[in-house]
């Protein structure tokens, strides 16, 4: 068990103190029955360990990890996904400026010599769909992405985006509704029949007990691996998708 001082304390030996605020807000909300073990960075998210059951703080959690994926852990301000010397960090640019400015590694990137390094990230993906609607219900209700836009363009065309709850950086599906005989033929199959999706979890019991109790397909039941933990199960049309959780380190 931990208490609010000693995670604000830890947090600031740490220089985190643009999270400060969020860690208040998980002691604050913590109902009876909740023991807090640990609150830290993992993976560039405020990642908080309890013991206990309950929806409305794990909702609170989520949102909070979520928040912290787009706060500089320095100063509170919007940041963003960045990496130095092979650690994740979420920062303003003021002050990725100024750790960029101490870190060889890192200048190394943004060599005077190289001006066409950019930056890029897979936001994407197209998923073939039958029908929107009940697209949108398995993905969020099911499986508990989020809706991020749903879009009218035409009569017959919406644009609809969807993505894992609690991470921004996440890659989007967008879904496409199939018209012509070749799309109709790769709903369910767009990877061959080989898993073709990639979903990363911190706590892959949980999560898959939570698909089962869903009525969500499952394939195969979670196995270890030297690299950490992993399940299959398949989306309404048959899409295969692999559940994982990473051990620490890998």
């Amino acid at each position: 068990m931990i208490t609010k001082e000693e995670t604000i304390a830890l947090f600031r030996r740490n220089d985190w103190e643009g999270w400060i605020n969020l860690v208040e807000i998980i002691f604050d909300g913590k109902p009876d029955g909740i023991v807090i073990r640990e609150v830290w960075d993992k993976y560039a998210e405020l990642r908080v360990y309890y013991d206990g059951d309950d929806k409305v703080f794990s909702n609170l959690v989520n949102t909070v990890g979520f928040i912290s994926r787009k706060m500089c852990q320095k100063c509170g301000k919007s940041g963003r996904h960045v990496q130095i010397d092979g650690w994740e960090k979420i920062l303003c640019d003021e002050h990725f400026d100024a750790t960029e400015a101490k870190n060889k590694f890192a200048n190394e990137w943004f060599h005077p010599e190289n001006k066409a390094i950019t930056s890029q990230r897979l936001a994407q993906v197209a998923l073939l769909v039958a029908d929107y609607d009940e697209a949108l219900i398995f993905y969020t209700e099911k499986l508990g992405f989020y809706l991020e836009e749903d879009t009218q363009l035409t009569e017959t065309k919406r644009w609809i985006v969807v993505a894992p709850l609690t991470h921004h950086l996440a890659t989007r599906i967008v879904f496409v509704k199939a018209k012509t005989e070749a799309e109709l033929a790769g709903i369910g199959n767009q990877a061959g029949g080989k898993v073709g999706f990639f979903l990363y979890t911190d706590n892959i019991e949980r999560y898959f007990n939570r698909l089962r109790e869903n009525g969500v397909k499952i394939i195969q039941e979670p196995l270890e691996q030297p690299w950490g933990k992993v399940a299959i199960f398949a989306d309404l049309y048959g899409n295969l998708w692999d559940l994982i959780e990473k051990k620490h380190g890998w």
